[in-house]
């Protein structure tokens, strides 16, 4: 379980360098729009696997 956890950090750690990197090269603003759309559509549904994986784990014990 803690390896999960540890993939959804480095995850989580990419796609916020990703925005960050966006942020500084990036000046087309409807882009940088849609870039941090979807980096945010998949921190939610990474948060949402993340609970229902808990969940199910908790069920187990």
């Amino acid at each position: 379980m803690n390896q999960l956890y540890k993939v959804i950090q480095i995850i989580l750690i990419i796609l916020t360098g990703i925005v960050m990197i966006n942020g500084i090269f990036n000046h087309d603003d409807m882009s940088k729009f849609i870039i941090n759309v979807t980096v945010l559509l998949w921190i939610i549904l990474m948060a949402i696997v993340a609970y229902i994986i808990r969940k199910i784990h908790e069920k187990k014990n």
